[in-house]
């Protein structure tokens, strides 16, 4: 007499994952000299422009700065994803804000006369505490080739990798005015629960029956 042993159907449990999102901020679609603001935050920037909505925000002082070769008012040349950067134009810092958080990497094109850093905080408007600092340095002009046209020219990727979770990200400089930022690149984790689905029983009980009867006809075969 043969004895079969017979394994159990795994069941699959409803919970949830994390869903996460690559951005890359190009500010294309902003008129020149427009505040972003929620340009990508579901809402417009301050002269009605609206791009994808990622949730993410801007203080008042990060306007759109378009090459002059596209017809802006920008003295820049080699932009990263032409023709449009942003700046700080009415103050010398401004803050991007990510209630939804984002994880591991951050990365931006950089073109700037004065000294500056990035620094990411786990709380909104810079607050909490500081995750990590990207220094910024003087080097708009130096060694520019290509695009003949424009003062602001050299663009330097900088990028960090960090632990935790990044709501806020404050571009301080030492200046107004004479910084250009483009391309900022993060990963957006979604906390919203995508409940994996269950396996209805029915089918497991079918699949369990004739499982059973496989084995008895073995037996006594």
């Amino acid at each position: 007499m043969k004895h079969y042993i017979m394994t159990a159907i795994p069941l699959m449990l409803a919970g949830s994952l994390a869903h996460a999102q690559e951005v890359t901020l190009d500010f294309e679609g902003l008129q020149d000299s427009e505040q972003v603001e929620a340009f990508y935050g579901g809402g417009t920037g301050s002269a009605g422009s609206s791009g994808a909505d990622y949730g993410v925000t801007f203080t008042s002082a990060a306007h759109a700065l378009i090459d002059s070769d596209a017809g802006g008012s920008g003295s820049i040349a080699n932009e990263p994803s032409p023709d449009t950067v942003i700046y700080p134009a009415s103050s010398q810092s401004f803050v991007m804000n990510v209630p939804a958080g984002f994880t591991s990497e951050f990365a931006f094109y950089y073109s700037s006369n004065p000294t500056g850093s990035v620094t990411l905080y786990d709380e909104l408007d810079a607050t909490g505490a500081p995750i990590a600092t990207i220094p910024v340095q003087t080097q708009y002009n130096q060694s520019c080739t290509g695009d003949p046209n424009g003062d602001f020219c050299n663009w330097t990727l900088a990028e960090t990798t960090f632990a935790g979770t990044a709501r806020s990200v404050q571009f301080d400089f030492a200046s107004s005015g004479s910084t250009g930022i483009d391309n900022i690149s993060f990963v957006i984790t979604d906390q919203t629960a995508h409940p994996i689905p269950t396996l209805s029983p029915l089918p497991i009980l079918m699949a369990s029956t004739l499982l059973a009867v496989i084995g008895l006809r073995r037996q006594y075969s």
